[in-house]
């Protein structure tokens, strides 16, 4: 009886999701400020991207290299797999930029992007901001996930998300404001 309900529930619940949500009529709300108040409000275009994604000409622009990274030539990583006992070894790609004004053989900061994030922009925006001087000359090493390399791994959910949970990114999205006075 219990399993019954419950398989007729999670159904029901599979079903719902399914269905896509009545259009919501953005006219109602106002837009959302940085002193607006307790409230329902929009967020969304007309707005643009950050200046710092366009890839700009005027600036010297460095070099990405890019290899393979074995876990058999790790040490402290050797290899590891969902499921599978034991050492399991893995490759990951490895995107390195390295800006045109670095010079070799002399100490730079340096940034970590794991799951390559930024891969595609962050040379570009590395190559503005270094050479308007808002960032100083830095290396970014770019490490691409493993996939499903740790016991339990659940990455391909955050990776790859379901149409269902993902919201049209051309839509305005309401959201309900901050409360003030809340206790």
């Amino acid at each position: 009886m219990i399993r019954t309900l419950l398989m007729l529930t999670l159904s029901m619940s599979a079903i719902a999701l399914a269905q896509e949500a009545p259009p919501v009529d953005f006219s109602k709300f106002a837009p959302w400020t940085a002193k607006a108040d307790e409230g329902d409000y929009v967020v969304g275009p007309p707005y643009g991207d950050a200046p710092e994604l366009k890839k700009r000409d005027d600036v010297p622009h460095g070099m990405v290299h890019r290899f393979a990274m074995n876990s058999t030539d790790s040490k402290m990583y050797p290899g590891i797999a969902k499921g599978k006992p034991g050492v399991v070894p893995y490759t990951r790609k490895v995107s390195v930029y390295v800006p045109a004004q670095y010079q070799p053989g002399t100490p730079a900061p340096f940034l970590v992007s794991q799951d390559s994030m930024g891969q595609g922009e962050l040379p570009a925006i590395l190559d503005a901001m270094i050479a308007d001087k808002r960032v100083p000359v830095m290396v970014a090493v770019m490490i691409d996930s493993g996939g499903g390399d740790a016991q339990g791994s659940q990455r391909a959910w955050s990776t790859t998300p379901s149409p269902a949970l993902t919201p049209n990114s051309s839509r305005p999205r309401c959201f309900r404001g901050p409360r003030r006075n809340a206790r």
